[in-house]
C-alpha cells in the first residue's frame, strides 16, 4: 500500500528507496557521518526520500509503538544521522530536510487520548526544529486505510520538495 502511494512522487532528479516492510528491496541505514561501521550507524527508516543525490524526506511508518518516547526517539536518531550509505554510495543531507511520522491509529479506542498526546508531541518536535538539518517536521495519524489514496500525505511532500 504505502509503495504504491509513492511511486509517481519519482522523476529524474528524485528517487524514492523504500525498507522491505514498505515492499522495497533492503534496510536504509543511516549514520553519523560518511564512514559506515556498527559505531557510525543510527537508524534504519521506513522510506527515504532523495533530490539530486541528497537526503530530502525522511518517513518513519509507527503501526504498533506510538508512545511519545519511541516517537521522539525515531526523529532525534534520524534528525542527528547526516548520511544515507548503501551499497559504496554516500549521500548527506539536503540544507532543508522534511521529517514526516504517520501513525496508524486504526486500533484506538474512540475515547483515546493518544491523538491529543500527538499533537503535543508534534508541537513539541516542532519548537525543536531546525535540528540536525531537519528544517520541517510533521504528524499525520490515521487509518491506515486513510493513506491509500494519501492524497493529503504526497500533497504535502511533493509541496515540500517544490519550495525547499
Amino acid at each position: 500500500m504505502i509503495r504504491d502511494l509513492f511511486k509517481d512522487l519519482e522523476t529524474e532528479d528524485t528517487t524514492v528507496l523504500l525498507d522491505p516492510a514498505c515492499g522495497g528491496p533492503h534496510e536504509i541505514p543511516l549514520y553519523c557521518d560518511e564512514s559506515k561501521s556498527r559505531e557510525t550507524k543510527y537508524c534504519n527508516i521506513d522510506i527515504l526520500i532523495l533530490k539530486n543525490d541528497k537526503i530530502k524526506v525522511i518517513l518513519e511508518i509507527e503501526e504498533s509503538n506510538i508512545k511519545p518516547l519511541h516517537l521522539f526517539g525515531k526523529f532525534l536518531a534520524s534528525a542527528m544521522a547526516d548520511h544515507y550509505i548503501y551499497d559504496g554510495e554516500s549521500m548527506s543531507k539536503d540544507d532543508d530536510v522534511l521529517f514526516v511520522q504517520i501513525l496508524d491509529t486504526s486500533e484506538l479506542d474512540e475515547r483515546s487520548s493518544k491523538v491529543g498526546q500527538f499533537g503535543n508531541v508534534e508541537g513539541s518536535i516542532d519548537e525543536m526544529v531546525p535540528l540536525g538539518g531537519v528544517s520541517e517536521y510533521v504528524l499525520f495519524h490515521g487509518g491506515m486505510d486513510g493513506f491509500v489514496s494519501g492524497d493529503k500525505l504526497v500533497d504535502y511532500i511533493l509541496e515540500f520538495i517544490d519550495t525547499h
